[in-house]
């Protein structure tokens, strides 16, 4: 996304793998976002054996919600469908 919006609050998983943020558009709207950290890509030969790194590890967007009316709903319903997210916001995270 761009950044034209405001980062309202964000927690990261315990094991370091999944990152969320609750954000503001310019509007006035709200949304979230949660971001999985995914592997090296290797290079793979016609014998299956992995090769070089092509990619190094990165954040993949993996679940982007539509609108809110206000943070707490897009807060609420992100808890409600990122079961994960519901132990790091517990945990302070």
């Amino acid at each position: 996304m761009g950044d034209d919006q405001t980062v309202i609050e964000a927690a990261e998983g315990g094991d370091g793998l999944k990152r969320w943020r609750l954000l503001c558009r310019p509007h006035g709207l709200y949304f979230y976002e949660e971001m999985t950290l995914e592997n090296e890509v290797y290079r793979v030969d016609e014998d299956g054996n992995e090769g070089a790194v092509v990619a190094g590890a990165y954040w993949a967007p993996t679940h982007v919600s539509g609108l809110f009316d206000s943070s707490g709903a897009a807060r609420e319903d992100a808890v409600a469908t990122l079961p994960w997210l519901r132990g790091a916001l517990t945990n302070g995270s």
